[in-house]
């Protein structure tokens, strides 16, 4: 017996729970798809830096096992996943129970009490409304190594599994905009630094944007409950404030937050699509924010979650690894015989020929060792618009890393640079550029991370 009906016509996707062995019927305007959960099998990662994990391991992801009109499939809930169209619905799994409170964490979700959290749409409509845009002006999918997303383990932090979207900028460069029309329902006191200065915009039909991050100097003092914000408008610049001061020295970012009816969801589908409606991107190469494993353990690389502009298709994908091998496919399997913080480099092509490159960090944990090892992040600024002759500033925010270099990829020597610092470069010709720091950790580890940047004509 079904006992749950679901409207699945828009404009935002629609959330609802089940247990497994329970159906749902999603209605649309061109009939109905009947979905039952089955099974959930978890994957987990090594992870030895946070106290307090069980077994010492991470939930990495969550394959659901459903029937959806009968037939069985399997959905991947992990972090940077887009929805699936099956059955005249586009569908996907916001969390699992286990993964939204199943133990203590930072940050737990309100809602996940069932087994699985689904969310739907109509199949042919866009996953939020078609004027929602991007959230932050002239800014490059992955300009910063820093990039956390809906369900990832925060790295480096505490028992915190993500909510919301993490976009690692450079502080004060670059401008953070409305989304969508809108009212403000929610902001600081002008000029009065409050926990992560969020910024909440009402965007209609029951939907609701948080920005969160922006330093209070840099956030307009006019933009107060009541304030009607149009789409594009500028409300502050990305930033590092976290307990109402600059607190997020290693992790500036701007943090987008989406709330459905006062349900916290995942924005990742919303802002990829932004995404591609504001910017040119042809494709985007994902690695993966971050990977964890033990030493002499073997790690899968997973480019599946790349995504190219609607229309196009991605035909071909390409590993760089640490050791100098090439390997073509969308997976890898990396053995890692010494400790240490990688950087592995992705290659994708379209069938039209565009192209985009893209690095995953993967932390190799020695369970042995103290928390005193090489970690860290990276940015540039600006993350668009750059071309031969502009001048380009990167920053360092590393931590227990030692004889910092930086190589710019377009064959100039490398530099020396602080492990918390910056310099500029300027690139002489078009094209695409793997950046490169590199350094050593407290027990001469290697140290790595990179990130792509591309300057155009």
């Amino acid at each position: 017996m079904i006992l749950n009906k679901v409207q699945a016509t828009g404009p935002w996707p629609t959330v609802f729970e089940l247990d497994l062995g329970e159906a749902a019927q999603l209605n649309t305007s061109n009939g109905t798809t009947v979905i039952k959960p089955i099974d959930i099998e978890y994957h987990t990662e090594p992870e030895y830096w946070v106290d307090g994990i069980h077994d010492n391991r991470i939930i990495a992801a969550a394959m659901v096992t459903v029937e959806v009109d009968g037939e069985p499939m399997v959905l991947c809930c992990r972090p940077g996943v887009l929805p699936v169209t099956v059955g005249g619905v586009r569908l996907m799994v916001e969390t699992v129970g286990k993964w939204a409170h199943g133990f203590i964490q930072y940050r737990p979700l309100y809602h996940g009490y069932q087994d699985v959290c689904f969310s739907v749409i109509e199949a042919g409509l866009p996953w939020a409304p078609e004027d929602i845009m991007f959230p932050i002006a002239n800014y490059r999918w992955r300009s910063s190594t820093y990039h956390n997303t809906w369900g990832s383990m925060v790295p480096f932090n505490c028992v915190y599994y993500q909510r919301g979207e993490d976009l690692g900028a450079i502080p004060d460069r670059l401008s953070v905009v409305a989304m969508r029309d809108g009212t403000v329902v929610k902001a600081p006191r002008p000029g009065v630094a409050q926990d992560y200065n969020p910024v909440t915009q009402d965007v209609g039909d029951g939907a609701q944007i948080r920005y969160s991050h922006m330093n209070i100097e840099y956030l307009r003092t006019d933009v107060v409950a009541g304030t009607e914000l149009k789409r594009g408008e500028h409300i502050g610049l990305t930033g590092q404030t976290r307990i109402g001061a600059r607190k997020l020295l290693y992790e500036p970012r701007l943090n987008v937050e989406l709330y459905l009816d006062e349900i916290q969801v995942n924005p990742y589908p919303m802002l990829i699509e932004s995404y591609f409606r504001t910017y040119p991107d042809e494709v985007l190469a994902l690695a993966g924010n971050f990977g964890h494993v033990r030493t002499n353990g073997t790690y899968r690389l997973d480019a599946s979650r790349s995504v190219a502009r609607p229309g196009s298709e991605i035909v071909d994908y390409e590993w760089h690894l640490h050791d100098g091998s090439v390997v073509k496919g969308i997976y890898a399997d990396v053995h890692y015989e010494r400790p240490g913080y990688y950087a592995e480099e992705l290659v994708v092509r379209t069938a039209d020929g565009a192209e985009d490159w893209d690095a995953i960090s993967v932390r190799v944990y020695a369970p042995t060792w103290s928390k005193k090892i090489a970690r860290g992040w990276a940015y540039y600024s600006p993350s668009r618009e750059i071309r031969p002759g502009t001048e380009v500033e990167f920053w360092t925010c590393l931590l227990d890393v030692n004889n910092v270099l930086i190589d710019f990829g377009d064959g100039s020597p490398e530099q020396p640079i602080g492990a918390f610092d910056s310099i500029t470069h300027t690139y002489e010709e078009p094209g695409l550029y793997m950046v490169s720091v590199s350094g050593e950790g407290p027990k001469k580890e290697p140290a790595q991370v990179k990130m792509r940047l591309r300057v155009e004509p």
